[in-house]
């Protein structure tokens, strides 16, 4: 049995204790991407093109020892430990080239079009490391979790403890919780890559709402956002070009504006119309 396997059990058993729906994502182990295995290159490749949304397993990766740590203060502790910090971004910055060279070998592009030669470590680009924080659930409060949307960039991989995070699955017709595990990060494309790829790899409406068994809970997630190099150009949903910068700071204004523009604007959902505001009697 893989040392985390009976934290993984105890992730669905909470699923099933409060009655909501599991995404069933696969999970993929990024040894196998790594040794180019082909049976996990093309689940891969399926995950990408069906939902977007997997379970990277990198238990064995030499990441492990970075992702086990627990958060910690900042901004003290990010001077305290800067070297950590500088490590584990270099190190999900590799994971994520390898799963884009992976997927760039299955969608038998040149190696001009290879989708990780967008993502240079050491060209400019508007790749995060975050820390994000959400609070218990308060039904006074306006603002509630993360309004659904589609991501930004290119690959993004989601470390938590605690349950929220949600996909709408197009073959459901419903939102369904992504549990975390134990070991693994929540993986899933982004626009950048959905554009890149001519809309082979599937970028996925998700959102994060308080879990019905975690309301009481604050949400702890660390993420990393992979994006294109700032010069990297793709085409849109519209057929309208973009620099990958422009692409970034135009989605990053939608956000903050109201909810009838994000509605009448494609870039933030992926489709007109908000019709997915969470409420609390979905759950």
């Amino acid at each position: 049995m893989a040392p985390h396997a009976e934290h993984d059990d105890n992730c669905v058993a909470k699923q099933l204790a409060a009655g909501v729906e599991d995404a069933g994502l696969n999970t993929i182990l990024i040894t196998k991407i790594i040794n180019c295995d082909a049976e996990a290159s093309a689940e891969l490749f399926r995950a990408c093109k069906d939902l977007g949304f997997f379970y990277l397993d990198i238990f064995e990766h030499a990441l492990r020892n970075a992702a086990r740590d627990k958060p910690v203060n900042l901004p003290k502790a990010f001077q305290e430990r800067r070297e950590l910090f500088e490590a584990t971004n270099k190190s999900l910055g590799d994971i994520g080239r390898v799963l884009l060279d992976s997927l760039s070998r299955s969608l038998e592009l040149d190696a001009k079009d290879n989708l990780a030669r967008h993502h240079h470590q050491d060209h400019a680009s508007p790749t995060a490391l975050g820390l994000l924080k959400y609070l218990p659930y308060n039904p006074a409060a306006e603002e509630v979790g993360h309004v659904s949307h589609t991501d930004i960039g290119s690959l993004s991989m989601v470390f938590s403890e605690v349950g929220g995070l949600q996909v709408y699955h197009p073959e459901r017709k419903a939102w369904v919780f992504i549990p975390p595990k134990p070991g693994h990060t929540v993986c899933n494309i982004g626009d950048s890559v959905e554009f890149l790829s001519n809309k082979a790899l599937r970028s996925s409406l998700h959102r994060v709402i308080p879990h019905p068994a975690e309301k009481g809970k604050s949400k702890m997630t660390v993420v990393y956002l992979m994006r294109p190099d700032t010069d990297t150009v793709f085409i849109d949903r519209e057929g309208k070009k973009w620099r990958s910068v422009d692409w970034h700071n135009m989605k990053n204004r939608l956000f903050t504006e109201d909810l009838d523009s994000q509605a009448s604007n494609l870039a933030l959902t992926g489709r007109l119309g908000l019709d997915d505001l969470w409420d609390e009697k979905e759950v």
